[in-house]
């Protein structure tokens, strides 16, 4: 039974408007909402979720050059719309993921992998204005009013007697706002959100075209994150952009025709103040998050590295680290076990990892002084037969790394010896290595007389597509000549 926003507010009367206000025009859409949260509500709840979600991305980012310049273009897009009243908190999350949200309440997140890649201040203004459309369309608040209702039965009239202890429950569904928002929202509160985004941007002054180059961007950038991944080319990230935000050239028409606004080439982009404001800003993963250079993984924060195999490239995925070999026929896995074990590595792999599911050769090894253990099993993928190895080192009493190699069986036995150089690579950093790991940054230079984009990739502080890297950072469609005087991105260690 599918139960929209008609339908609930239908039902909201008597009994339900008087404690919850039942349905409420919302003056940015002109729609009549199902409202049991109140706006004292939403601010309670994003309060309450917004360290959660900081935590959640990496902490915040703190240069507060950059923090104080996205603030100033969301207060400028905030104060225009029809809530100005509404105090806004924009915060830059210390992420590679390309991402952006926001919480009920006025709280407005940007990833500085979203920085990297956007273009201008046009581009910016677009997702901050989407984000900015869906707190004053409430749509968080809309949809846990909805969970609200289905929870509590709210499928007739006769029982709305029992719908007045809805109130003492917000505590518990605050807790499920970040969530719903992660969830991704309906099409139409995207469109709804897009619409209100360009009427925003608009206002202050920017492009409405930056709203579709954005989308352009996300698009390039999808394409080389699926190359180097090795993905099919149409696959996107589950923490990505267009992942809780799917946008298509149509639907934005479709927006730009229901804000009804017109479009100005003398509107502004602002892309060199924007290069300037990014210069510096970290690029890809903090050291303290792990970070990949060549064949190597480097953890500052918990000082290990590791090593893989001529062939193999590396991933650094928020849960894991995930490295494939040539073809995509072996793969390797390093992860972290998701609780301490007290007893020895061998009853680890046994009985907590694979639970009794009948390892061959298990073995207690040591690893760089380390407690280990390692056995092997039989498996079966898409492409058929495979052999699975496993390996647990104990890092110290907290922490239990996981190895898991997987391949076919005639080619794990060509990669026997190599695999074996994987596991005895891993080892603790001494302090002084484990500072020396430094982040790469992004820095903003002016291209010279003759220079391509060719050229100016083989610079690039990145792991290979380095031609993809400078195309996708800076926008370009290709490989090319660049305009004397030009600003471009780079990536520096």
């Amino acid at each position: 039974m599918n139960l929209t926003r008609r339908h609930f507010c239908g039902l909201a009367g008597g009994a339900l408007a008087s404690f919850c206000g039942g349905c409420a025009v919302n003056p940015a859409t002109g729609e009549q909402q199902l409202m049991l949260v109140s706006a004292e509500d939403e601010r309670r709840i994003g309060a309450t979720e917004h360290p959660k979600l900081i935590a959640k991305f990496g902490g915040a980012y703190d240069e507060p050059g950059l923090a104080g310049y996205i603030a100033a273009i969301g207060g400028r897009l905030a104060s225009t719309t029809e809530t100005p009243g509404l105090a806004f908190t924009f915060t830059v999350l210390d992420s590679p993921i390309v991402n952006a949200m926001a919480l009920p309440g006025g709280y407005v997140y940007i990833t500085r992998g979203l920085l990297a890649l956007a273009q201008n201040e046009a581009e910016i203004a677009g997702v901050l204005g989407h984000e900015i459309g869906h707190v004053v369309a409430r749509h968080t608040a809309q949809r846990l009013s909805q969970a609200q209702a289905t929870q509590f039965g709210m499928i007739g009239l006769g029982i709305l007697g029992q719908l007045y202890g809805v109130p003492s429950q917000l505590g518990r569904l605050a807790g499920t706002a970040a969530g719903l928002y992660l969830q991704g929202f309906s099409r139409e509160q995207e469109l709804e959100a897009d619409t209100l985004g360009i009427r925003y941007m608009t206002r202050t002054g920017y492009s409405a075209d930056g709203m579709a180059s954005f989308l352009g961007q996300l698009q390039s950038n999808t394409r080389l994150q699926a190359a180097i991944e090795g993905r099919p080319a149409g696959a996107v990230d589950a923490f990505d952009f267009r992942s809780t935000h799917p946008r298509t050239i149509d639907r934005l028409h479709r927006a730009l025709a229901a804000a009804n606004v017109a479009r100005s080439p003398a509107r502004t982009l602002g892309r060199d103040p924007y290069l300037r404001a990014i210069d510096g800003m970290v690029f890809g993963h903090d050291p303290d998050d792990g970070v990949i250079r060549g064949r190597e993984f480097l953890h500052r924060a918990l000082a290990f590295r590791f090593a893989v195999p001529e062939g193999f490239r590396l991933i650094n995925r928020p849960d894991l680290v995930a490295a494939r070999g040539p073809e995509g026929r072996a793969a390797i896995r390093f992860d972290l076990a998701p609780r301490s074990y007290r007893g020895s590595m061998t009853a680890y792999i046994a009985r907590a990892w694979t639970r009794g599911a009948g390892i061959n050769e298990l073995e207690a090894i040591e690893v760089n002084g380390m407690a280990a253990a390692t056995g092997w099993l039989n498996g079966r993928s898409r492409q058929g037969p495979v052999e699975v190895r496993l390996v647990a080192i104990r890092l110290d009493a907290r922490h239990i790394y996981r190895f898991t190699f997987i391949a076919p069986p005639w080619l794990m036995r060509r990669l026997t010896v190599p695999l074996q150089r994987v596991t005895y690579s891993f080892h603790r950093l001494t302090r002084a290595e484990a500072e020396a790991i430094t982040p790469r940054r992004l820095q903003i230079i002016r291209a010279g007389e003759g220079d391509t984009s060719h050229a100016m990739a083989r610079q690039m502080a990145v792991d290979g597509f380095q031609d993809g890297w400078f195309e996708v950072l800076n926008g370009l469609p290709g490989a090319g000549s660049l305009a004397p005087g030009q600003l471009v991105k780079m990536v520096v260690v």
